[in-house]
């Protein structure tokens, strides 16, 4: 005969028993995880110090080439003039002498002070749009052609102050400036000008 088999009662699981982690293995793990929490602030500085820097650095290439830039959009030149004007950018030769051309000249002895030149001029800027104000180069000489002075104008030391500098030369608007120069330029017998 087959003897009955007693049901056997399930046993339930037992859950692992898991040590706490060493206190050297927490700190490691609550140091990365601070990390992470500081991860998406740090990528958002970055971001923004990227792009302030990548907006100057466009800021300097556009001063850095503001003769091809007006050459390109020509309304972009007074804005140009009067950045450069506050930052006090080099003079850039090719921006300040394109279309200007001086159209009359008189250096003559000046009628109220004893060894001193008067010099008139006119320029006229024959460009399409307007162009900053040239640094004038007057050269005098002697009778033997040697030079006897060189003296350069930034458009503030020959310009009335009257003309805003920053807005630069309107197309085909004469512009007349005086000068008076003293001491050995009064022996001058021959003077010329040129654009820088």
């Amino acid at each position: 005969p087959v003897e009955p088999v007693e049901p056997v009662e399930p046993v339930e699981p037992v859950e692992p028993v898991e040590d706490p982690p060493p206190e050297v293995l927490r700190n490691e793990l609550s140091a990365l995880q601070r990390e992470r929490d500081r991860a998406p602030r740090r990528t958002g500085v970055w971001g923004f110090l990227c792009t302030i820097l990548a907006l100057v650095l466009v800021a300097q290439l556009v001063l850095h080439f503001r003769d091809l830039v007006q050459a390109r959009w020509p309304r972009t030149a007074p804005l140009l003039a009067a950045m450069c004007a506050q930052l006090g950018c080099p003079t850039s030769a090719a921006a300040n002498t394109r279309g200007v051309e001086l159209v009359a000249r008189d250096v003559r002895e000046h009628p109220q002070y004893h060894d001193a030149l008067l010099v008139n001029a006119t320029l006229v800027n024959k460009g399409a749009s307007a162009t900053p104000f040239p640094v004038l180069e007057l050269v005098l000489h002697d009778a033997t052609g040697e030079i006897l002075g060189a003296r350069r104008f930034a458009p503030e030391q020959y310009l009335d102050h009257s003309i805003a500098i920053a807005a630069g030369m309107a197309p085909n608007q004469p512009v007349h400036i005086v000068m008076e120069l003293g001491g050995q330029a009064a022996t001058a017998t021959s003077f010329e000008f040129s654009f820088m």
